[in-house]
């Protein structure tokens, strides 16, 4: 009877602090009463940089992604299913996250991203995950993460082909050699800048030489 008994205190103890804890340190009290769904019925918190929330409100089946001004509620920039269509405002989906969002961690929106594969001069490779924005293609995915990273790339544009020669301290003007833009593993030979993306595409640059 007294090993039940104390069986039973256990169980009891283990509940009430499974319930203190899921109450006391969930999202919604961390929060200060932020309420995600006031965005939408299907939107959930995802995570926070300073006074910035990033919301998602199914960006998974192309609905929108926000990033939103915890103390006034106002969102700063739409990201998600909404860009997936140019913005009649003009105002929105330009910076996805917002240059506001200067913490290392940025949320990835679900559905609609990508991963760039970058070498560098010690032959690693450098993976970043990126969010697509409206036009993208796969130059202007290396530009805008390029320019972020400071990482220097070189190219020259000959007729209607973006020719990129070097990204970082990868490649140059040699002969038989240089960098290859890879798709989901497979080779493209289209300009750079005429690869459209899809959510969930991979994007490779590799430095080869043809073998004699």
């Amino acid at each position: 009877m007294k090993n039940k008994l104390v069986w039973l205190v256990i169980i009891l103890l283990i509940i009430t602090l499974y319930i203190f804890f899921t109450n006391f340190f969930s999202p919604s009290y961390l929060l200060n009463g932020f309420n995600p769904k006031k965005y939408g019925p299907d939107c959930e918190y995802v995570g926070q940089c300073g006074n910035l929330i990033s919301v998602n409100c199914r960006a998974e089946v192309d609905g929108p992604f926000y990033y939103v001004n915890k103390k006034t509620g106002e969102i700063l920039e739409y990201c998600g299913g909404y860009c997936m269509t140019d913005d009649p405002t003009g105002k929105y989906c330009q910076n996805c996250p917002p240059k506001e969002w200067n913490c290392k961690i940025t949320p990835s929106i679900p559905g609609n991203t990508v991963i760039l594969k970058l070498p560098d001069q010690n032959g690693n490779i450098l993976e970043y995950k990126e969010t697509i924005q409206p036009g993208d293609n796969a130059f202007s995915l290396l530009t805008r993460v390029s320019d972020r990273e400071n990482i220097d790339i070189e190219y020259r544009k000959v007729d209607s082909f973006t020719h990129v020669y070097k990204i970082g301290d990868v490649g140059g003007l040699i002969m038989d050699c240089g960098l290859v833009l890879l798709v989901n593993n497979n080779e493209v030979l289209p300009s750079p800048d005429k690869i459209s993306l899809t959510p969930g595409d991979e994007i490779q640059w590799v430095f080869r030489c043809e073998d004699k």
